[in-house]
């Protein structure tokens, strides 16, 4: 199974940091706790619109300019540039 972790470990470490559990948080913010929960271990790929990655970070409180910010970016960046198996490469 391709695994698509970088993000979701990202998003799982700043919602426990925040003080909430997966099912407080995505009742809070209206988020689908078993897609939060398979996209925080990795399972499914992360969040591609933009309207669906700006609620996330706002309800992460990760604001445009920040470090974090940054550091969400490249994390999502990682989970979408998946490394192909060399057995499958041209």
């Amino acid at each position: 199974m391709i695994k698509f972790n970088d993000f979701g470990n990202f998003i799982k470490k700043r919602r426990i940091a925040l003080g909430y559990s997966l099912r407080r948080f995505c009742l809070a913010h209206r988020f689908c706790s078993s897609h939060m929960s398979k996209m925080e271990r990795g399972e499914i790929k992360p969040y591609q619109s933009n309207g669906a990655i700006k609620g996330l970070a706002i309800a992460l409180e990760i604001w445009p300019g920040s470090e974090l910010h940054e550091e969400m970016k490249r994390a999502w960046k990682a989970s979408m540039d998946f490394q192909i198996p060399e057995y499958f490469r041209d």
